[in-house]
């Protein structure tokens, strides 16, 4: 049966059927139609268009002209019944949706995907280092530029001058890890992410926290601090990411003096203490002032280089430019050792 509907103009239904029924009643023409007296009378009120099968028969039946009508399909109709439908309940009630709603979907989303085994939702395996230098490092970066939350690590580094550090960050985590790492650029800045619930439990047995490192006052993990080499590495990825190379620059009997420093920011006291302490223990002869520890001097700025290192290329690179104007070559690292031995 055709299912579309006759659109008449409004006002000429009913007049059609007013001429209708003066020539019978509202119970002859809906048996004529095979439908019930109710809907006859629906019909004439214009509750509802007619069927554009019910208007032909009813002209045939009745020898008259069809009126001019516009023929909608009833899925047609009942779209535009849902859109109207919609946007009346919309105006009475406020939208369907509501933050509550949407989030409580969402995980419910979620752990059917879990619990359906979804490759999305499934635990990514990661190699589990042993404590060797490298880890000691990768913590040092975590504990400097690092964030960590439910399922994912994080590490965000500067794009201005940081790119060579950040393609060795990549490269240091994908191989001691043997998870995939997520480059994304934003701003200024550059996230590297892994993703693994595995490993964010994994850095939590061995002594990190998840959410905000100030918040906890974290500090080096104790299999770090009581091994000397593990300490070293530790202290080099921290002052990699939070620390800078700086020219200090002073004025005596109007002569202006140079000498370099480094300088490590960190505003949880229990790590800024394991540092400061680390450099007094072995000579660097540090200083403190506020959430900032300084190495002054230039013999103990080298003998930092030559012990601890750089990977960060950015802050040798500032040192040797440093020294070339100072000396015309970088004698001192060369002498030490410092820069041959990278």
């Amino acid at each position: 049966m055709n299912g579309n509907r006759a659109i008449l103009k409004q006002g000429k239904q009913r007049a059609f059927i007013k001429k209708l029924l003066q020539r019978s009643n509202r119970q002859e023409l809906a048996r004529l139609v095979g439908y019930s007296t109710r809907t006859a009378t629906d019909w004439l009120y214009e509750k509802v268009h007619l069927p554009e099968i019910v208007l032909k028969k009813w002209c045939t039946h009745f020898k008259l002209a069809i009126p001019p009508y516009q023929a909608i399909s009833r899925l047609q109709q009942i779209k535009k019944a849902a859109k109207k439908g919609g946007q009346k309940s919309s105006a009475l009630y406020g939208s369907p949706g509501t933050p509550q709603g949407r989030s409580k979907g969402g995980r419910t989303t979620i752990k059917m995907l879990r619990k359906s085994e979804h490759p999305a939702f499934t635990r990514k395996h990661f190699h589990e280092p042993k404590r060797d230098e490298q880890l000691a490092e990768c913590f040092g970066i975590i504990l400097g530029d690092g964030g960590i939350s439910n399922y994912q690590v994080t590490i965000t580094l500067g794009t201005q001058n940081d790119l060579p550090y950040v393609t060795f960050v990549e490269k240091l985590f994908s191989t001691i890890f043997k998870i995939k790492v997520a480059k994304k650029k934003h701003n200024n800045a550059i996230n590297l992410t892994l993703s693994s619930a595995s490993l964010v439990e994994f850095l939590e047995k061995k002594g990190l926290k998840r959410g905000s490192k100030v918040a906890h006052q974290i500090d080096i993990p104790w299999w770090i601090k009581k091994n000397h080499k593990l300490l070293a590495a530790c202290v080099r990825g921290l002052v990699d990411t939070d620390g800078c190379v700086f020219i200090d620059h002073h004025k005596k009997n109007k002569k202006i003096y140079k000498n370099p420093g480094i300088c490590f920011t960190n505003h949880s006291v229990p790590l800024l203490q394991s540092v400061f302490d680390f450099c007094t223990q072995n000579g660097y002869y540090p200083t403190r002032y506020g959430f900032n520890m300084f190495i002054r001097r230039e013999k103990n700025v080298i003998n930092f280089l030559k012990n601890i290192s750089f990977h960060n290329g950015k802050h040798t690179k500032k040192l040797e430019h440093y020294l070339k104007q100072k000396y015309g070559e970088v004698r001192e690292l060369v002498e030490s050792g410092g820069l041959e031995n990278r």
